[in-house]
């Protein structure tokens, strides 16, 4: 592999960076890409181009500029032709589009047609090497600080098969659907900023040349580790070969080894060719290398010698000589010498820094040697702190290192700054490093803890781990499982130490709670960025061949409370097949408890398609441990077909203590629905435990579910009721009434024949009793199947409508939903004859009442004793009806 010949190639450097249009962004950085580009492909240590076969084209005119720039210098090249890019990037039906400062993203064909360019670059000679970079977007959309164009959102083109060169290495600065991007703020764009880094810095462990294929491993690392757009290459015949640059890292960074100390003696000027135009100058003393300086830059073509002159001054004269004429530039420049100072070594930064606080006019100095600095390799910075402090200047070098962390904050760099650190043994310079150290990105967050954690250094791998766990969990299962096994390590030392008594219980508890919660943090984040069911069973998976049974059981607990139904089953069914039934049922234990009660039919229902029926009907069970409330919705949840859950519940229930039945009891008869079944199961209780279901029964006050439970226990064991009706009457103080209307009903169950006369209901029900006792009555009365004897004691008893206790009575029965006896009541011969007075009273109360249509009612009924002109006066201020039909007797 050998670096294409610079006196028989081309360079075209293309940019377009301010934009006529408002929905192209102007893009200042891209008259740096060019600038800065321009100068390394020219810097003999880089490439070496002449100056006239760089040809550099800032915001062209017209397609016709561009094109026949490209053209020229194909049909010269006679080894390599390097095309590159940097502008907007649209695309259309045609592909990719390059835009000038003229372009309007509505009309094409005032940009450039990337096949255009791609014709005139194969006019190169057939053995030419051609190397294209393009730093753009692929695809429309505008983005405030991107690379795209403003235009209306296109389609995604396979730009790669679009920019396909024959004999050619092709570099993009992003995919075909990514944009490219510019950061507002900063001196070059993404891409071409990493490229520019890797010319003018090396590639570390490189060979003596960079290889194209090289520069794209090293840009891809750089970027991926900022979270920036990834570029793209594509390879055709030789390109891959191709050395693009002479690697400088080796010759640029040579430096004495961080061991040295201070004082020692200086380090011999470095063998330079010296122009023999500038060898009178630089014997000269630092006032007249100034004005030399100042002489050769007033032209043109004398700007690169004074350049030249202060590189080799820097190289050559002494550090305070250096310094002096520094002082002398007044700003401009510095950087060159200072340069060439930071290449000879600490000693001689500390000297020329020396110096330079003791003249005059140099007060800003100081700071750009330190700046300088930060540029170079880890290995002489460290070795430039350690010479700093050793002089008495420890704020240089916390600056220095401060500055370097800044500028640097990519996770190579940092590394390899920390490496030099502690092989310095300077400790506490590198802990300052890691709380300083940032990271542009999650991405390199994590690559950073990585090594971190490899280096021992696992507090600080930590808290980065917890700051960027989306990506950490989003790699493999293995990168997690290999930070959740360091954070147990991390733990179990902890208890070690306490134990031991090398740290108090009280921190270190509070370390353990801290990297539990780490630990907690991470699967959770897996959990959640799980994209699908079998991701999920993978890591679990990874987790139980790693031993960590515990937190697979964890995740999948969290997984069943945030996923919904079908991804459960959908996990379920990975985890059976991959023969983890434990964490099939564990997972399905949590859904159950974690989702509404309503889904268990569900994932009873996938454990029985399955083939596991005893796991279903556990998983069933588990419902009763539920509230009343959401027992009743489950049972409410049994439709059609499903006769058989209901059932499994039901016996369930039957298995539970005896206050576990009464306490759900008592909740289900608050609830809405039908719940025989459940009655029946506490038909036989012992006596002490039935009269409990009677005193739930009677506080309920469902008088239907009274009659239900005794039908229940007559049906199932006729002596066993005979038994507990002799007890009933021995309690009857305490039930009242009630027991009358039990004993009725068990004679009825016990022989269909016996019915109750209309007497005898009409003493269950008539007013000998207190009021709810006579309600009750009459509800379970009517619930037995006793309307008609019902209706009819009630319309022959006698009433007195004086007082508000009738209105109560009727009250109390329109609750229980028997309008049929309220009416019963209202129509009695007793109250039909009473006095219109007494009768304009009852309509009024239970109009009152809210009782309209029974008001209505006894307003009709009771009209001929009330008369016209009242019934229309009642009906008028009660608000009952419009009009009645003309009175009547019966």
């Amino acid at each position: 592999m050998e670096l294409a010949d610079p006196l028989r190639s081309y360079a075209v450097l293309i940019g377009s960076s301010t934009f006529a249009d408002p929905g192209l962004d102007d893009l200042p950085a891209v008259a740096n890409n060019l600038a800065r580009l321009g100068e390394l492909l020219e810097d003999p240590t880089v490439w070496g181009l002449p100056p006239d076969r760089c040809v550099r084209v800032p915001e062209p005119a017209s397609p016709g500029e561009v094109l026949d720039a490209v053209h020229d210098a194909a049909r010269r090249t006679e080894d390599t032709l390097l095309v590159y890019y940097a502008g907007h990037g649209l695309s259309d039906a045609d592909g990719l589009l390059l835009t000038l400062p003229s372009t309007d993203p509505q009309r094409p064909y005032t940009s450039v047609g990337f096949d255009s360019v791609r014709r005139e670059v194969l006019t190169a000679r057939r053995d030419a090497n051609r190397i294209v970079i393009l730093d753009c977007c692929y695809s429309g959309g505008a983005l405030v600080g991107g690379m795209s164009g403003g235009g209306a959102a296109n389609a995604p083109v396979e730009m790669a098969e679009q920019t396909r060169i024959a004999g050619s290495y092709l570099l993009t600065a992003s995919a075909a659907t990514r944009k490219a991007l510019a950061p507002p703020g900063e001196t070059y764009t993404a891409f071409t900023g990493e490229l520019i880094r890797l010319l003018d810095q090396g590639l570390p462990g490189g060979d003596s040349l960079i290889e194209v294929t090289s520069v794209y491993e090293r840009l891809r690392g750089e970027l991926l580790a900022k979270g920036r757009p990834l570029p793209q290459q594509r390879l055709s015949n030789t390109g891959r070969t191709l050395a693009i640059a002479r690697n400088r890292y080796g010759a640029a960074h040579a430096a004495p080894p961080p061991s040295e100390t201070l004082p020692g003696p200086k380090p011999a000027p470095p063998a330079l060719t010296i122009p023999d135009d500038l060898k009178e100058a630089l014997r000269g003393k630092p006032r007249a290398l100034a004005r030399e300086y100042v002489r050769l830059g007033q032209t043109e073509g004398g700007r690169a010698h004074a350049r030249e002159l202060l590189r080799l001054a820097g190289a050559l004269r002494p550090p305070q000589e250096v310094a002096a004429l520094v002082a002398l530039l007044n700003g401009d420049s510095w950087g060159i010498p200072f340069q060439e100072v930071a290449a000879r070594g600490p000693q001689a930064v500390v000297e020329c820094l020396e110096a330079l606080y003791a003249v005059d006019g140099a007060e800003e100095a100081p700071h750009g040697l330190i700046e300088v600095v930060t540029t170079q390799i880890p290995e002489i910075v460290v070795g430039t702190v350690r010479a700093l402090r050793a002089a008495g200047y420890p704020a240089e070098a916390d600056r220095l290192l401060s500055r370097t962390v800044a500028e640097n904050a990519y996770t190579e760099y940092v590394l390899g700054l920390l490496g030099a650190l502690w092989s310095a043994e300077l400790d506490a310079d590198a802990d300052r490093v890691l709380a300083e150290a940032t990271t542009e990105s999650d991405e390199e967050a994590v690559r950073f803890a990585d090594a971190l954690l490899t280096m021992g250094r696992r507090q600080k791998a930590f808290e980065l781990y917890v700051r960027a766990a989306a990506v950490v969990v989003r790699r493999s299962p293995g990168d997690l499982i290999r930070v959740l096994k360091a954070l147990d390590e991390e733990r179990e030392e902890e208890r070690d130490e306490e134990r031991t008594g090398g740290r108090p219980p009280e921190t270190a508890d509070a370390r353990i709670v801290l990297l539990q919660g780490f630990a907690t943090t991470l699967l959770d984040t897996a959990v959640a960025e799980a994209e699908t069911p079998a991701g999920l069973a993978e890591l679990c998976e990874a987790l139980w061949s790693a031993g960590m049974e515990g937190r697979a059981l964890i995740a999948l607990a969290a997984a069943a409370e945030s996923y919904d139904a079908p991804a459960v089953v959908e996990l379920a069914d990975a985890l059976r097949e991959s023969g983890h039934a434990d964490g099939v049922r564990h997972l399905m234990r949590a859904a159950a408890f974690t989702h509404p009660v309503e889904t268990t039919p569900y994932f009873v229902e996938a454990l029985r398609d399955m083939g596991w029926p005893v796991d279903a009907n556990r998983l069933l069970a588990t419902a009763l441990t539920r509230s009343p409330a959401e027992i009743a919705a489950l049972l409410a949840s049994f439709g059609p077909g499903r006769e058989r859950d209901r059932a499994q519940l039901v016996t369930a229930v039957n298995s539970r203590p005896v206050a576990d039945r009464l306490r759900l009891l008592s909740g289900l008869l608050a609830a809405p629905g039908d719940y025989e079944d459940f009655l029946a199961s506490v038909a036989l209780l012992p006596d002490e435990d039935f009269l409990e279901v009677l005193e739930a029964l009677r506080a309920a006050d469902d008088p239907t579910a009274l009659v239900t439970l005794f039908r229940f226990q007559i049906r199932a064991d006729p002596m066993g009721a005979a038994r507990r009706l002799l007890f009933l009457i021995d309690n009857a103080e305490a039930f009242g009434v009630e027991r009358a209307v039990l004993a009725a009903l068990a004679a009825k169950e016990r022989d269909g024949d016996s019915e109750l006369s209309v007497a005898e209901v009409s003493r269950l029900v008539g007013p000998t009793a207190a009021l709810e006792a006579r309600v009750y009555a009459t509800a379970a009365l009517w619930a037995a199947g006793y309307g008609e004897q019902v209706r009819t004691a009630l319309s022959r008893q006698h009433y007195v409508a004086t007082g508000t206790y009738l209105v109560r009575w009727l009250v109390a029965l329109h609750d229980h939903s028997l309008p049929e006896c309220v009416n019963a009541v209202i129509a009695s011969r007793s109250l039909t004859e009473s006095s219109p007075p007494i009768l304009a009273d009852l309509v009024a109360g239970l109009a009152e009442a809210d009782m309209k249509d029974a008001a209505t009612f006894a307003l009709k009924r009771y009209a001929f004793a009330l008369g016209p002109q009242q019934v229309s006066a009642l009906a008028r201020r009660l608000a009952l009806m419009p009009a009645l039909p003309a009175p009547s007797r019966r």
